[in-house]
């Protein structure tokens, strides 16, 4: 496991690009678990996601540092009781993710 190591002391610039990578993570189906102002990134994604290649074509070298399994949420539709309506609950469940690292400053060109 690579050791983490600060990240350089412009906190703007950080807070920007973790938050960036954060949300194109977060929307893209991952879940950042490391902590911020820490370098390696490190992010889960259900098993064959399509984000660390997504993240390779930005330039970011993305590296599968293994897979994990982990309770989930799954949304559900159930019937309402006396109507003909539906709802949706989240449902948990075991699944495999795949856990990922990129550095947060080194970019490919």
């Amino acid at each position: 496991m690579p050791r983490l190591r600060p990240l350089p002391v412009d906190r703007e610039k950080i807070r920007q690009l973790w938050g960036g990578c954060h949300a194109i993570i977060r929307n893209g189906g991952g879940v950042v678990v490391s902590v911020p102002d820490a370098n390696p990134v490190r992010f889960e994604v259900p098993a064959g996601s399509d984000l660390p290649d997504d993240l390779r074509r930005c330039g970011f070298n993305v590296v599968n540092v293994g897979t994990t399994e982990k309770f989930m949420p799954v949304p559900e539709l159930v019937p309402m009781r006396g109507t003909t309506q539906k709802a949706t609950r989240d449902q948990m469940e075991m699944t495999t993710v795949d856990i990922f690292s990129f550095d947060l400053l080194t970019r490919s060109e």
